[in-house]
């Protein structure tokens, strides 16, 4: 998909001039903001990163839009590898490419190595690799607490919602996060890997009745803290799909670990 993707966009790529040294000429960042801005994207920065004197660094270039939280991971995807590929042309000799991609109070930051994408870029290395190669970089940045998100981050509990799906997906385990429910609870760690849709989530049964809970396509993983008992829970995403789960008996002092991801 994605070097379908890119070889579509090739000729859109032709437009964006190439940067030379004389001054009268639009700067780079200007360039870069014009392609994508054309594109119909909002950006909102363009230019060199800063080092930690900030001062810009020549060796690294960046640029960040923003997108709806509708936007599916395709449509993230394709922002992404736009971007670079402006960035590559704007500025041919910054050997680290970094996009950010906001998304609500969520900036999500992708930095690559320019000789990485232009690997990709001509056929030396496969999407999946590319794909995965991004992955291992990505950072989460919330805007609201000022810190970088991680899978060992705690998520405590959400609202409810609810929304109906007709499709299937799967979702696969992941016990690598802490587990200290208080006394006599348990947890329930979920995360939802569809970036920017909210995935709704339901669990329960007997005495516990049943409850439902949104968790958004942030990447991170949540919590849901429960009393031990017999339930069965499922999962939906609008336009993607649905996922059950057995009727399972939950222990008090245990965790259990549900990961939701179209990989």
């Amino acid at each position: 998909m994605i070097r379908k993707l890119f070889i579509g966009l090739t000729l859109a790529l032709l437009l964006l001039p190439v940067v030379t040294a004389h001054a009268q000429e639009t700067a780079p960042a200007d360039l870069v903001r014009a392609f994508l801005e054309g594109l119909g994207y909002n950006v909102l920065d363009v230019g060199y990163w800063l080092d930690e004197n900030n001062n810009p660094d020549p060796d690294i270039a960046a640029f960040e839009v923003e997108l709806a939280s509708s936007a599916t991971s395709t449509q993230q995807a394709q922002a992404i590898i736009l971007g670079y590929a402006a960035l590559r042309k704007a500025y041919p000799d910054s050997s680290v490419l970094i996009a950010l991609i906001k998304v609500q109070n969520l900036i999500y930051i992708f930095p690559a190595e320019a000789s990485v994408y232009d690997q990709w870029a001509n056929g030396q290395i496969t999407d999946a690799q590319f794909g995965q190669y991004l992955a291992s970089k990505r950072k989460v940045f919330d805007l609201n607490t000022k810190s970088y998100v991680t899978p060992e981050t705690p998520g405590g509990t959400t609202s409810p919602a609810k929304n109906q799906t007709d499709k299937n997906f799967q979702g696969s385990e992941n016990q690598q996060l802490p587990c200290s429910p208080a006394a006599g609870k348990a947890w329930f760690w979920i995360r939802n890997g569809y970036m920017g849709k909210d995935l709704d989530f339901t669990i329960g049964g007997g005495e516990w009745s049943t409850h439902d809970y949104k968790i958004p396509g942030t990447g991170e993983w949540k919590y849901i803290e429960m009393p031990p008992g017999r339930y069965t829970w499922s999962a939906h995403i609008a336009g993607v799909g649905v996922a059950h789960g057995e009727r399972f008996d939950y222990a008090a002092g245990n965790c259990y670990y549900q990961n939701f991801s179209p990989n």
